[in-house]
């Protein structure tokens, strides 16, 4: 593909294209290489490249892993054209306001697996029972549950509520909004 621009040559890549493709919303390198089907390698280079032109930028410069990258305006812009040009079907990129260096620490295996089981009110036994039913092939205990839910309690992602004799565990406006984030990123409805 060649689009007569300055960008032209950093877009004939079809990895690019395809990165620039996934970008819905803020994502990390890990979760573009699923959304895009490339190698977490490809993707991570291919967003560095994107940033180093000023077509994404990183939402989290402080995180040392579990970068977010989101599009700028140029990237938007330039995104709907890559679309277009390629017959793409059009998803308009949202970017919520959102605590991005939470998003990125949540993004990691068990605490994601934790945020995404947390659909409602619950204790930790249930929610390690929701989480191997999303990602059978995870290894968390009843122990890794709570360890992350007392890592979100101190993040205001979760908190803890009394029902009868119980006290379960639900997500606060904060925790809804990464959970609804990630399963967007995922691709699943929330």
């Amino acid at each position: 593909m060649v689009i007569q621009t300055q960008w032209g040559v950093l877009l004939h890549s079809r990895r690019r294209q395809e990165v620039l493709h996934s970008l819905i919303q803020p994502l990390t390198a890990s979760q573009v290489a699923v959304r895009a089907k490339l190698s977490l390698d490809c993707a991570k280079g291919a967003l560095r490249t994107l940033a180093r032109v000023n077509l994404a930028r990183c939402l989290n410069e402080l995180a040392r892993s579990s970068r977010v990258y989101g599009l700028t305006r140029a990237g938007v812009r330039w995104q709907s054209r890559v679309r277009e040009f390629l017959s793409w079907p059009t998803v308009r990129y949202e970017e919520p306001p959102a605590d991005w260096q939470l998003y990125g620490w949540v993004c990691f295996r068990h605490r994601w697996a934790v945020l995404r089981a947390m659909s409602e009110p619950s204790i930790a036994p249930l929610i390690r029972k929701r989480a191997r039913s999303h990602d059978a092939a995870i290894r968390i205990s009843v122990n890794n549950v709570r360890d992350v839910l007392r890592q979100f309690r101190k993040r205001n992602v979760a908190q803890v509520r009394s029902v009868g004799s119980r006290r379960v565990h639900e997500l606060t406006d904060i925790g809804q909004t990464l959970r609804q984030l990630l399963l967007r990123a995922e691709g699943v409805a929330a």
